[in-house]
């Protein structure tokens, strides 16, 4: 899977990305506007689950890298079993009836 959505950016901390709006392509749906909702950690790693602005409310599930100084990249998580623990503890069906990656 190609990476479809890289995105950067400088916050004095991750949580200041929770609630901006974020324009994010996804296979199968196309491109949509989503906003930050939602921020969880897994063994060290960082994930942020994304609600559609259109009505239906999708998730899409997103990788959090900490590049330091305040910069961090948000983009698509390309490896399946990872995926898989990202998406378990997202909590997801308790925010929006689909995800997406």
């Amino acid at each position: 899977m190609a990476v479809r959505n890289e995105i950067g950016f400088m916050e004095e901390s991750l949580d200041a990305i929770l609630g901006k709006q974020l324009h994010l392509e996804v296979n199968a749906v196309g491109v949509d506007d989503y906003d930050a909702f939602h921020l969880f950690e897994v063994d060290g790693t960082h994930y942020l689950l994304c609600l559609s602005v259109s009505e239906g409310r999708n998730g899409f599930l997103m990788k959090v890298e900490d590049l330091g100084g305040g910069w961090y990249t948000i983009k698509d998580i390309e490896d399946d079993a990872e995926w898989e623990r990202a998406k378990a503890a997202s909590h997801w069906q308790d925010h929006t009836p689909v995800v997406h990656r």
